[in-house]
């Protein structure tokens, strides 16, 4: 039970035909060798966590012996999902919506993804997703030329990326057209990049969403 439990929440599946009997037989093979039960399902564990079912989101589609394009199961599906919007497994909720084959209903998958958006974890889009989508990562790779730009500091770098940040969580949790990255006219601003800007009537603290 141990080891099916881990093994399907590492690999994000149900076990196939053998894959279980072949974790066991690390423990048996370890017994057999004069170590304990302990050591025997703690090599079992390593095998797991260096396999590519782990290491990898591996997505064969329903049959696993075909050749061509496939949709994917409702697991494979669930997997996608989850790591796209939380850079992370699947919960147990959304575990279940893949066990009954339920999340390959449209309807049941649209409900799920505005669940797992309302959730917390969505943070990871904006820090994750549109941080390498959009480059606001890169501007920690930036280093403008002190001689034409001495205004330029680490404060206004953190600046500069939170309001990237704030801009593209706006049009993810606040269901905005995505053509607000090509022609908005409001950006998000502290107190650091207000001055940078030239916006003298700014007051208050953290950021605050302005027109410009």
């Amino acid at each position: 039970i141990i080891l099916k439990r881990f093994a399907e929440a590492a690999y994000r599946r149900p076990l196939r035909e053998g894959e279980l009997d072949g974790l066991v037989g690390f423990v048996t093979l370890v017994e057999g060798m004069g170590d304990s039960w302990d050591v025997g399902i703690g090599i079992a564990l390593e095998k797991i966590l260096t396999s590519p079912h782990f290491i990898y989101r591996m997505e064969y589609g329903a049959d696993i012996s075909g050749t061509g394009p496939q949709p994917l199961t409702a697991f494979e599906l669930a997997s996608r999902l989850s790591y796209f919007l939380w850079s992370s497994m699947p919960d147990e909720e959304l575990f279940q919506r893949a066990q009954d084959g339920s999340l390959l209903n449209h309807d049941v998958l649209r409900a799920q993804a505005s669940r797992m958006l309302s959730d917390p974890k969505a943070e990871a889009l904006v820090q994750n997703f549109a941080g390498q989508w959009l480059h606001i990562n890169a501007i920690d790779d930036a280093f403008p030329d002190v001689w034409y730009f001495p205004d330029f500091d680490e404060q206004l770098r953190e600046s500069m990326k939170g309001e990237m940040q704030h801009f593209v969580r706006s049009l993810l949790f606040q269901d905005r057209s995505l053509l607000d990255l090509l022609n908005s006219e409001n950006g998000w601003v502290d107190a650091r990049l207000a001055s940078h800007y030239g916006i003298d009537d700014f007051s208050g603290d953290g950021f605050q969403e302005v027109w410009l």
